[in-house]
């Protein structure tokens, strides 16, 4: 080590700490200590004198782990793989790494503030959970995080990553994942905005195997893809969601369905009970197909302005709810529909109605239009024809 100062080295065991007192800018660009680690562990805690301005490294030496309060900018010009990189530096506006991989964990903890950036232009790939707080992150070339990943940001932009294999968790105000496709674990957006139409040039199938949440500042643009899948629960305690097109199918076991002011698109129910949480507001078709819908014990409301099918032995619960609403066809030939109470009101014009032989409807309201039976129909309540048409000649 040969800085302009100066400096005191320790080492012990597998760590070396290093103390440094400079005014301005400390550039180390290479380094040799006989008998440590190829890459180096740096503790600048008990710096001794002015604030740092920065701190660069040259491409001669592995950083992996940085503890540096008073920088105010980092940069690691070193090109190899690490195993891990964890970074320390709340004060520093400006992280810079040039590393291709990182091999294990990665932890970028700095200053939140607008102007405070983190960039990692040639950074494939991270095989290990991420956790980064700053103000502007951008990861250019990023593919795959094998891992779980949170970012607090203000920006926060990866455009190239198309793979989270553990659990996602966003808190920025923008957001640009433009290529997003899986989620392993659980994807959660605390503030900002996920959008899967590539800025509305493209639509990006999103395959998600945990729960979905979404809070008050967050927003999820689905795009128009028919295969976005979810296999755990849905959860909204605020945020947009409001899809004009597409399909969200559910393929989990045992999950609920919690939605606040928003709306699906198409939704279908492919496998296990789907229990709902809160009304639930569907702008185009529900599918039941070899899954169950159970409005549950609440007794909350459905509203479908599409068609409603049941089919592949699926079975929908509505339970005592006296508003459930259906703008389109409905067909639970398919499929188990038996409730022992509750309204169904059927309220668009020229649709067919189609039950199973040993379905019935408790009560029944035709509310509008033309509905034409396609099937005997069974109704162990109250049929209400208020103002429309029911049409029993099968024709």
């Amino acid at each position: 080590i040969t800085p302009i100062g100066t400096s005191t080295a320790s080492k012990k065991g597998e760590r070396v700490l290093i103390y440094l007192s400079f005014p301005k800018v400390i550039l180390l660009q290479a380094m040799a200590i006989a008998g440590i680690p190829a890459s180096l562990a740096l503790d600048f805690t008990s710096f001794i004198g002015n604030a740092i301005g920065g701190i660069v490294f040259g491409p001669g030496i592995l950083i992996d782990e940085l503890v540096a309060p008073a920088a105010t900018e980092i940069i690691l010009k070193n090109t190899e793989p690490l195993a891990k990189l964890n970074i320390t530096a709340p004060n520093a506006t400006n992280i810079e790494i040039a590393t291709t991989a990182v091999n294990g964990p990665m932890n970028i903890l700095t200053s939140t503030a607008t102007d405070s950036t983190f960039t990692a232009p040639t950074l494939t790939t991270v095989q290990g959970d991420v956790t980064i707080n700053c103000g502007k992150v951008t990861l250019l070339v990023v593919a795959t995080i094998a891992g779980n990943c949170s970012v607090t940001a203000i920006t926060f932009s990866a455009n190239n990553i198309t793979s989270v294999t553990g659990n996602l968790s966003i808190r920025s105000d923008v957001v640009s994942m433009t290529i997003l496709e899986t989620v392993g674990g659980n994807l959660t957006i605390t503030n900002g905005t996920l959008d899967l139409t590539n800025g509305g040039v493209g639509n990006f199938d999103l395959a998600l195997t945990g729960d979905f949440s979404m809070a008050a500042g967050g927003t999820l643009t689905a795009g128009t893809s028919v295969s976005h899948t979810v296999g755990g629960s849905w959860s909204e305690t605020g945020g947009t969601f409001a899809p004009t097109a597409g399909t969200f199918t559910f393929n989990g076991d045992g999950k609920t369905i919690t939605q606040l002011g928003n709306n699906f698109f198409n939704l279908t129910i492919a496998a296990g009970t789907k229990t709902a949480g809160s009304d639930l507001n569907i702008d185009g078709a529900l599918l039941i197909d070899a899954g169950t819908l159970d409005m549950s014990g609440t007794n909350y409301t459905l509203d479908v302005e599409g068609d409603l099918t049941i089919s592949n032995n699926g079975t929908f619960t509505p339970r005592g709810s006296t508003t459930h609403d259906v703008l389109g066809s409905w067909n639970d030939a398919g499929g188990t529909f038996t409730p022992g109470a509750g309204t169904i009101i059927l309220s668009g014009n020229v649709k067919t109605i189609t039950t199973a032989g040993g379905n019935n409807f408790f009560n029944l309201t035709i509310a509008a239009g033309t509905k034409t039976a396609g099937s005997d129909l069974n109704i162990d309540g109250a049929l209400l024809i208020d103002p429309g048409t029911l049409d029993m000649s099968g024709t």
